[in-house]
């Protein structure tokens, strides 16, 4: 039987794990998206100046959201226990 501490730490691993990955997707996320605003406002032949207005709020909402998750991730992973063989050396 495993102990419960390391069952704790088990899974308080994976969950690192799968929260790094996820902070990772998040990142590529936000670099398209402020890609995609700089080629927005690079482009100056937009025909339909309400359309262009539409897809700006658009990808700064997305922005916004995709901020709001990093900042979730980040405080997340500060909340969980370092790896064990980080805390073992400190």
């Amino acid at each position: 039987m495993i102990p419960t501490e390391a069952l704790g730490d088990l899974r308080s691993g994976r969950r690192r794990a799968r929260l790094l990955e996820r902070r990772k997707v998040v990142v590529q996320t936000l670099n398209y998206v402020n890609a995609e605003r700089g080629s927005l406002e690079a482009n100056r032949g937009w025909k339909n100046l309400s359309a262009k207005r539409n897809r700006r709020s658009l990808l700064n909402q997305v922005y916004r959201w995709y901020t709001a998750e990093l900042r979730k991730i980040d405080a997340e992973l500060s909340r969980l226990k370092p790896p064990a063989h980080h805390a073992r050396s400190e």
